[in-house]
């Protein structure tokens, strides 16, 4: 082999591996970047899917404590309104209690029956027909009451009904009845009470409208 042509060899050698080296470089480079890129692409798709099932999760949570908040609400309000209703039927037993306590004093209940009598007749006239519960014409007993005075199943506490002989006006005067007329003097005293016991838990009196 001609000894002068090797360098030459060696030299085309050396120019092939370098420019083969240069090729994986730039073939490197370019991997390199496009993995980069498509790291980074990669990772905003995955921070955009992040952001939106984080604001799907906000929007739940939003939705949950709403609705937790309106039963929260709701259960209150129905609870407040038991415990308001409780409160006045409770008043209401008092009442009756007191009633019946009175008419163990006859001449007591002889003078609030003569007087429920007379409201009576001046609102309907002299000629009136006056029904007492069955039993409490007694109290009427010696008592300058001249009217039509009939006895009647009156399941209403006692008191009277005072009607027209055509029957065509009738006054309910029984007790139970001017009970039922101070409903809402009663529910008015009853709030007052119950916005004095909860004045410390504003937020309460907003939700309940109270105020």
């Amino acid at each position: 082999m001609d000894q002068e042509g090797i360098p030459e060899l060696h030299s085309f050698k050396e120019s092939l591996v370098k420019e083969h080296e240069q090729r994986i470089e730039t073939l490197r480079n370019a991997t390199g970047k496009r993995v980069a890129e498509m790291l980074s692409l990669k990772r905003i798709e995955v921070e955009k899917e992040i952001a939106a099932l984080s604001r799907q999760h906000e929007a739940r949570y939003a939705s949950l404590l709403s609705s937790s908040l309106l039963c929260v609400r709701s259960r209150y309000r129905s609870e407040f309104l038991k415990e308001t209703n409780r409160l006045y039927f409770s008043v209401e037993k008092r009442f009756f209690e007191s009633i019946q306590n009175i008419k163990i004093d006859r001449n007591k209940y002889s003078n609030i029956l003569c007087s429920l009598i007379d409201e009576g007749i001046k609102t309907i006239g002299n000629d009136a027909i006056v029904y007492v519960d069955s039993g409490d014409s007694v109290y009427l007993v010696d008592r300058n009451v001249s009217h039509d005075v009939r006895e009647k199943c009156l399941p209403r506490w006692g008191g009277c009904v005072i009607e027209s002989p055509d029957g065509a006006r009738v006054f309910d005067n029984t007790l139970k009845t001017r009970w039922e007329r101070m409903y809402p003097d009663v529910i008015k005293a009853l709030s007052r009470e119950v916005r004095r016991i909860v004045a410390e838990y504003p937020e309460f009196v907003s939700e309940l409208r109270l105020s």
